[in-house]
């Protein structure tokens, strides 16, 4: 059998020095990887064959052929090199300080599908708990105090009304009044804002009723939290109106009108129209005691239709808490006034003429009416005349008239004059005329 040499020893250690070299750039990470390389190159045998008689292999050729074996070699380490560092690449780095032992990653256990459904149904009851929790909040509303009504007095023709504006959320409204030097009394009023001072004093309308008054109101509930202030305390006067008069009455023949006395009444006015002032007169009664009040109209009006209406008037003292009445019913009244007479009239028979003297203011007219009586058993005959303007003389000339009718002056026996009217105005009574030659 051929035996088997090891390789010289100054080979080896070439070989070794080489291999040194050519690694020593490598990483030291990767030390123990060419440790177990060399170590098994280092192993290898060269086997000769001693039967064959050859020499052992010359110096140079051994060099070529470990060079070329080492360039191999290094060629290979290399690849095994990069291999591990693609390798360490992919690995996840590590935070863990250098000589720090790696804990075991604990497993992620999945819950079970019961799990998840608790889970669920828990956080859809949380949910709707939270949101139940609002809507109650924001719907129940918080009790808080309402605010001060403001109070406004209205004074109408014949009452004082009370008033506090609208509350939706007031459940009453409390109203308070306190008569001077007295105690204050409360009316609760569940359905209206506003009230009339009679109503609060239980429609009392007597003389101890009567007077100063401070009044004021407030919200009420059914929450004593939510019960407001109370308002502006405002001063208010309580009167009594003057009974109406109901039985007036109007002779039209003597222009008298007469109706009942009013109680507390201090005079009485005759209006003939709406205006404050279009009154006729005043009556001022001289004793209280008289029960019926007449006023006699004559000459106290122009001629014409007119409406009549009685008020009673009330005391305008500072302790008086009456106001006047209402107007009465109207009662219609036609009045007619009668054109005074003239003052004289003359007629001339030489000149047939007559002379009228008048007072224009009272005798307001410029027509007359001239009456004619002769001596004859003829009819009397009968002029109406119209002069231009009113004057207080007029002179009328009668001879054309005369020779009209076939008379002469000297016939007449009676001659008289009457002013004349119209419309609501009547004619004067009649004046006789002084005849002169």
């Amino acid at each position: 059998m051929s035996q088997k040499r090891e390789m010289p020893e100054n080979i080896r250690k070439m070989f070794e020095q080489r291999k040194l070299a050519s690694n020593n750039a490598l990483n030291t990470q990767n030390s123990d990887t060419i440790q177990q390389h060399q170590e098994s190159e280092e192993t290898s045998t060269i086997t000769v064959d001693e039967n064959s008689g050859q020499n052992p292999v010359e110096p140079v050729e051994l060099d070529n052929s470990l060079e070329t074996s080492n360039n191999e070699s290094n060629t290979n380490i290399n690849a095994i090199n990069n291999e591990q560092r693609e390798k360490k690449s992919k690995l996840p780095k590590e935070s863990k300080k250098k000589g720090e032992k790696e804990k075991p990653q604990k497993e992620k256990k999945q819950l079970s599908k019961k799990s998840k459904i608790i889970i669920i149904v828990a956080s859809v009851v949380f949910a709707l708990a939270v949101a139940i929790v609002l809507i109650v909040t924001l719907c129940i509303p918080k009790t808080e105090k309402m605010k001060a009504p403001t109070l406004k007095v209205y004074s109408l023709s014949n009452e004082v009304m009370i008033y506090v504006d609208e509350n939706d959320n007031a459940d009453y409204y409390e109203f308070y009044i306190q008569k001077t030097g007295g105690s204050a009394q409360i009316i609760r009023n569940s359905s209206n804002n506003f009230i009339y001072i009679k109503e609060m004093l239980n429609n009392k309308d007597d003389a101890s009723s009567l007077g100063e008054y401070t009044i004021w109101a407030r919200y009420g509930s059914k929450n004593e939290k939510a019960v407001s202030d109370i308002s502006n305390k405002e001063k208010v006067t309580y009167t009594k109106q003057l009974d109406k008069i109901n039985d007036a009455t109007l002779n039209l023949e003597t222009n008298e009108l007469t109706f009942s006395r009013v109680n507390n009444a201090i005079s009485y006015r005759i209006y003939y129209g709406a205006g404050e002032n279009e009154f006729i007169t005043q009556v001022n009664p001289t004793s209280s005691s008289i029960d019926v009040i007449t006023v006699n109209l004559a000459n106290k009006l122009k001629a014409g239709n007119y409406n009549l209406m009685i008020q009673a008037i009330a005391s305008t003292g500072e302790n008086s808490y009456y106001t006047n009445s209402e107007l009465s019913k109207s009662i219609e009244f036609i009045y007619k006034t009668k054109l005074e007479p003239i003052k004289t009239a003359t007629f001339k028979k030489s000149t047939s003429n007559i002379k009228i003297t008048l007072d224009k203011n009272k005798t307001n007219t410029s027509k007359f009416k001239i009456i004619i009586n002769f001596s004859t058993a003829s009819s009397p005959l009968t002029v109406e005349k119209e002069f231009d303007s009113i004057a207080d003389s007029q002179v009328l000339d009668l001879s054309q008239i005369l020779s009209k009718y076939s008379k002469t002056a000297s016939e007449i026996a009676s001659i008289s004059v009457i002013a004349v009217g119209s419309g609501y105005i009547e004619d004067s009574t009649a004046i006789s005329a002084t005849i002169n030659d």
